[in-house]
């Protein structure tokens, strides 16, 4: 009898250290996969698909001129974003739906659930002519360069869930290329959200901000909102985040909304920044941020990761707040925090809806749950987060009246 009793411990603490390990290979891995991302390798992705450097097509080298709808170069630079990802071993599915419109996706298998996914897009035309050679660097090469370097970087990583990079077509056009996309169906895995990439590359005030697009309309979009929003921090990023609720319904998102699959935005300041350059010549790689860029593009890519490890597993953990309460909620100069388990926590974050870090207490594994805030604490909303020693973490939304 006792022998039984120690297999079964022995077995139930097997599994248990399996089960860590697991979790900490993929923590690993995504931080890995952070330190894998390259300026040099976003900027030359980049160049080639604005035609500052040749591509090699079927041996021989070209340049894109335009990805214009109607011009030549658009078709060319479709092949180029599919041997692309195709050199960094995913699958790569053409779906040519009409007989101007072709839509790419490269997709990495997931081991465990390769029948539900989390996708990253970005649309990869421009605006411009026939006759006229627009590079469209920050609208929106930023976006496609961007899914580039997540397959560069994720490409040694084993996921649970199927990675999807969706390089759509035609979104000037009115979205074409991702109302054509069927959201199952046709050997696709089911879409567990959406992470779409539209204009990644300006920031003229400086400010760092990345917009992140949500609608109340799918709930699970504002919880993958303020999962993104606790990526910056996370991986501390020099980015500060805004979830806009309701966010912009004019680029691919709005596609997978309007089909009830919670998609978000990430795009740089569209209401007090947006570039100047817009649908203009100008935008070209010239009038980039380079450091924003590349820190836009870290934040998509840990996002990518850290879903695709979790899918929707993730989302209680980290917004419902069942773990915790806090009281009072409204609150004014101070609060205290109730939870079963709060010794297996060991550090609270207080930060505002830019992602900015303004009150931290690191004695929770002492039993302390009574706190003071600052005498600076400006009325708001803001989260409050508490992590254990793994980097778990749980995050709930409280309001300051003072």
């Amino acid at each position: 009898m006792r022998l039984c009793k120690f297999k079964n411990y022995a077995c139930l603490l097997i599994v248990g250290l399996l089960c860590t390990n697991t979790n900490i290979a993929q923590r690993s891995n995504c931080s890995n996969a952070l330190s894998l991302v390259k300026t040099d390798s976003l900027y030359n992705f980049m160049q080639e698909l604005i035609g500052k450097k040749e591509v090699i097509i079927n041996g021989n080298p070209q340049l894109i001129k335009s990805r214009y709808a109607f011009h030549s170069g658009n078709a060319l630079a479709a092949t180029y974003l599919a041997n692309t990802c195709a050199s960094y071993g995913f699958t790569i599915r053409n779906i040519d739906y009409s007989s101007t419109g072709r839509n790419v996706i490269a997709e990495k298998v997931g081991s465990q659930f390769p029948n539900k996914s989390i996708m990253l897009c970005a649309h990869y035309d421009c605006v411009g002519g026939t006759n006229s050679n627009f590079q469209g660097a920050d609208d929106n090469a930023s976006g496609c360069a961007a899914l580039l370097e997540a397959a560069r970087v994720l490409r040694n990583i084993d996921f649970p869930y199927t990675i999807q990079l969706a390089f759509w077509d035609e979104e000037e056009a009115g979205l074409i290329g991702s109302k054509a996309f069927p959201s199952g169906g046709s050997g696709l895995p089911e879409l567990l959200t959406v992470i779409n990439l539209d204009m990644i590359a300006w920031d003229g005030n400086k400010d760092s901000l990345a917009m992140i697009h949500a609608t109340p309309s799918v709930p699970l979009s504002l919880d993958f909102a303020d999962r993104l929003h606790h990526v910056i921090g996370k991986h501390k990023l020099p980015l500060k985040s805004f979830v806009k609720n309701p966010g912009e319904p004019n680029t691919d998102h709005q596609s997978f909304w309007n089909r009830d699959i919670p998609a978000i935005g990430l795009t740089e300041d569209y209401d007090n920044d947006f570039s100047p350059n817009w649908h203009r010549f100008s935008d070209s790689i010239e009038n980039i941020h380079i450091p924003y860029f590349v820190n836009m593009s870290k934040l998509a890519i840990m996002a990518l990761c850290e879903f695709a490890q979790e899918g929707l597993t993730g989302l209680p953990k980290l917004v419902s707040g069942k773990e915790f309460e806090i009281y009072p909620n409204p609150i004014d100069h101070h609060f205290c925090i109730k939870s079963e388990n709060l010794n297996v926590f060991n550090k609270l974050q207080i930060s505002n809806l830019t992602g900015e870090i303004l009150f931290e207490a690191k004695d929770l594994s002492q039993g302390k749950n009574y706190f003071i805030l600052p005498e600076n604490f400006a009325p708001g909303l803001y989260f409050v987060s508490l992590f254990g020693s793994n980097q778990h973490c749980v995050t709930k939304k409280i309001v300051v009246n003072k």
